[in-house]
């Protein structure tokens, strides 16, 4: 039994002609199978669905398929790019309104840190707060709190060329 860790995440836009905002992070991170999928957010690369169960292998993996992938399992891959060994259990919808969206799940061990840092950079423009409990209640961590940023691209640029300038 792993070790749970409850995840609270809000999706914010500061007003309503940026609603559509919340419409594509809602269809971004849900499936026909749960409304928050990490499948759906990163899904597994296709390697993964050639490999196939030897003699019941820990890793279910044949030895041509393992000499050439690395990374090659559902687990490793999960575990190192999710940050967590399965998909969001239990996920719910808690409030889903014009300008805010916010999911409540649990996870395993963690919460899905990778899962995290994707959706920051992939809805940089969107404010981001995700928290998490763990099991024994004593950690809670603010995994993410995330001020959406309307700088333009040009802005960024200008950031990252501006040290090298002084």
């Amino acid at each position: 039994m792993p070790n749970w860790t409850a995840n609270t995440v809000i999706f914010s836009v500061s007003d309503r002609k940026e609603k559509s905002k919340i419409k594509l992070i809602k269809e971004s991170v849900s499936s026909k199978e749960s409304v928050f999928d990490f499948e759906q957010i990163i899904p597994h690369p296709k390697v993964l669905s050639l490999v196939h169960k030897e003699n019941d292998s820990k890793d279910g993996l044949n030895s041509e398929i393992s000499a050439r992938h690395p990374n090659r399992q559902w687990y490793d891959f999960q575990s190192s790019v999710w940050g967590t060994k399965w998909n969001a259990c239990r996920p719910t919808i808690t409030y889903d309104g014009a300008t805010k969206l916010s999911y409540e799940f649990d996870t395993a061990w963690d919460a899905p840190r990778g899962i995290v840092d994707y959706l920051k950079f992939l809805f940089r423009d969107v404010d981001i707060l995700w928290e998490a409990v763990h099991e024994d209640g004593n950690e809670e961590e603010t995994i993410l709190e995330h001020k959406s940023d309307k700088r333009s691209r040009l802005d960024f640029m200008l950031d990252k060329v501006s040290p090298r300038l002084n």
